[in-house]
């Protein structure tokens, strides 16, 4: 496998669950040096740009000592997936939704 260098998460709205993914591998990558220079970050199938988290994940994060509350969603473009080693979805719905716009994606 090629060098991954650029991690996206998705999910529909990215204001919960690819966010807080995002937050907790970013936050491995301060203790783990084959993290550091990765790039995390996360988008929605059907995100509305500029939306805050849901509370309860705000919250969540929070419990554990992590911050999204900063955040904001944005939506999964053709171009933004180009962009990106590896796409991580959290269901398969949003896998063929990134198939559908063109990037590779691998259902594991």
């Amino acid at each position: 496998m090629a060098a991954v260098n650029r991690i996206l998460f998705v999910c529909s709205g990215n204001a919960a669950r690819s966010p807080m993914a995002a937050e907790i591998l970013r936050s491995l990558g301060v203790t783990r040096s084959r993290l550091r220079h990765v790039v995390v970050e996360s988008a929605g199938t059907h995100a509305s740009d500029g939306e805050r988290p849901f509370d309860g994940a705000i919250e969540a994060m929070e419990e554990i000592g992590l911050s999204i509350g900063g955040h904001r969603a944005r939506l999964l473009t053709p171009d933004l997936a180009s962009s990106y080693d590896l796409i991580l979805t959290m269901d398969r719905d949003q896998a063929r939704t990134v198939r559908a716009l063109g990037a590779r994606v691998e259902v594991a």
